[in-house]
């Protein structure tokens, strides 16, 4: 009797120790599932704030802060302005100031303009290293132009990530501009693709002198489309 009692007790150990063995498995699920839980909430809260970042256009104002600047440009054009507006961009790991070929160059399509100033809003002057590449200039619709700017660690920061998709109809764009030497903020949609030319649309923007050149941002931040006359914009 002795012995089965021990055999028992020996038993009941045993049983002990497995359900000992069976709380700690519990346990460990149980911190699994909260870290799960815990990594589902975190998720999907980075979602929410991503969607709110969207919806609010707060990655087009930070990117257009950042990269937007005003250049100066001698002489002025024959409506007498000598301010217009563009973007810090990066092309093939190469630091550009976008704006539009008009800016830059005489309506003969001959001579370059003398460029006095491109100063970053709220950021560093840019200097022009000479080149500038001028697109397609029998083009009046593709009205554009690159100017090679000298490249410092800073400006890579506040650079401008260019969109590979076209624009759509209503979508939404934002984008810091100049008004001589004014800062504007401007906010519309696009409301008319050209049929008849690539990539040119229409929005309800506006705008006035100074806005040439002008990079306006989608709603992730990247720039879309350029400004290069009264509601007309490249994409």
């Amino acid at each position: 009797d002795f012995g089965n009692m021990k055999n028992d007790f020996g038993n009941m150990k045993n049983d002990l120790d497995n359900i000992k063995d069976d709380f700690g498995n519990m346990k460990n699920d149980i911190d699994d599932l909260k870290n799960t839980t815990t990594d589902g909430f975190r998720e999907l809260s980075s979602k929410v704030d991503q969607n709110f970042f969207i919806q609010s256009g707060i990655y087009a104002k930070n990117s257009s802060k950042y990269s937007t600047g005003i250049i100066q440009i001698d002489p002025p054009s024959k409506e007498g302005n000598c301010y217009a507006s563009g973007n810090l961009v990066n092309i093939n790991n190469s630091l550009f100031f976008s704006t539009c070929r008009h800016v830059v160059m005489f309506k003969d399509g001959m001579c370059i303009r003398n460029i006095s100033l491109i100063q970053l809003y709220d950021g560093p002057q840019l200097k022009a290293n000479g080149l500038i590449y001028i697109f397609s200039d029998k083009s009046t619709y593709f009205d554009y132009a690159l100017i090679k700017v000298e490249e410092t660690e800073e400006l890579f920061s506040r650079e401008a990530i260019i969109s590979n998709e076209s624009a759509y109809l209503s979508q939404i764009v934002r984008g810091i501009s100049y008004r001589d030497f004014n800062i504007v903020y401007i906010e519309g949609q696009v409301v008319e693709i050209d049929q008849n030319h690539t990539n040119v649309y229409q929005t309800n923007c506006g705008g006035t002198h100074g806005f040439s050149g002008t990079g306006y941002f989608d709603d992730s931040g990247k720039l879309k489309v350029i400004h290069r006359g009264s509601g007309q914009f490249l994409g």
